[in-house]
C-alpha cells in the first residue's frame, strides 16, 4: 500500500483510489485500512500504522481541571483559568428543529419507500449533525493540545458520564464532549483521575466540608477560616491536592 500523486494504491485488483489524502503518516508498517461511509454519503479511509511512541511533554508541570454543565464555564483550571464551551449543537438547534419538522411532515408511515423530498430533508439533518460533530471535535483537539503543551499531567474527577447523561444532563454532556476531551488528553499527555466526592464543598485552605454548598451556589465563605471561595476554582484546587 502507498499514497502518491495518483491517489491511494492498495492492490492490483483495486488499483488507485482517487481522493483527497492530505494526512501526515508516521514511518512504520501499515497494519490495517478501514473504509467508512457517513450518513451524508462521504467516504473516509482510516489507516492504522505501527509506529514508535511520540515523545510527550515532560516539564513536570501539573494542573487540575473542574468540569461542570454550565455554559459559561466548560472547564476551570486550578490556576484560575476558565474556558467557555462554544456549545455548537445549541447554536444549531433552530436549523435542526426546522428541518426535523419538515422531515417528520414528509414521512409516510404506510410506505416502504419515502419520497425524494423526504430524503432531501433527511440529508439536510444529517449534514447539520455532521457539521456540529466536526466543529466540536476540532475545538476539543485544539483545547486538549494547548493544555498538554503547557502541562505534563492533567488531573480530573473520575465522573461516570454515562450515569450523568441519564440524569437530565445527556444533551449538555453530548454537546460539550467532555468524555472525548478526557480521551484526547489521555493520549496527548498524562491523565490522572481522582475521587470527585466533596470537591466543591471542601475548603482547600483548612479542609472544612461545608454541607450548605449546594448546586447553584457559585461563591461561598468558609465559616471556619473565613476564606472566600469561587466554587469551581476551589474544586479544582481540591482535585489537585487529591
Amino acid at each position: 500500500p502507498k499514497i502518491d500523486k495518483n491517489g491511494l494504491y492498495l492492490t492490483k485488483k483495486l488499483g488507485y483510489i482517487k481522493g483527497s489524502f492530505q494526512c501526515r503518516f508516521a514511518e512504520g508498517r501499515w497494519k490495517n485500512i478501514t473504509f467508512r461511509r457517513t450518513a451524508t454519503g462521504k467516504w473516509f479511509v482510516k489507516i492504522c500504522v505501527e509506529k514508535k511512541d511520540e515523545p510527550k511533554n515532560n516539564n513536570k508541570k501539573i494542573v487540575a481541571i473542574d468540569w461542570n454543565c454550565r455554559d459559561e464555564d466548560f472547564i476551570v483550571r486550578s490556576d484560575g483559568v476558565k474556558t467557555k464551551c462554544p456549545r455548537y449543537l445549541q447554536k444549531s438547534q433552530r436549523q435542526l428543529k426546522h428541518w426535523q419538522k419538515i422531515m417528520s411532515k414528509r414521512y409516510v408511515s404506510s410506505s416502504d419507500v419515502q419520497s425524494s423530498n423526504y430524503e432531501k430533508a433527511k440529508r439536510k439533518v444529517a449534514l447539520l449533525h455532521e457539521h456540529v460533530a466536526w466543529q466540536r471535535k476540532d475545538w476539543l483537539h485544539k483545547e486538549s493540545r494547548k493544555l498538554c503543551n503547557e502541562f505534563q499531567t492533567v488531573v480530573v474527577e473520575d465522573i461516570n458520564l454515562q450515569t450523568m447523561s441519564k440524569m437530565n444532563h445527556g444533551v449538555v454532556i453530548g454537546d460539550q464532549g467532555f468524555g472525548m476531551f478526557r480521551e484526547m488528553v489521555a493520549y496527548k499527555g498524562e491523565l490522572v483521575k481522582v475521587n470527585p466526592k466533596n470537591t466543591s464543598k471542601t475548603c482547600h485552605t483548612c479542609g472544612f466540608v461545608n454541607p450548605k454548598v449546594k448546586v447553584g451556589i457559585n461563591y461561598w465563605k468558609c465559616p471556619i477560616c473565613g476564606e472566600s471561595h469561587d466554587r469551581d476554582i476551589n474544586a479544582a484546587l481540591n482535585i489537585l491536592s487529591k
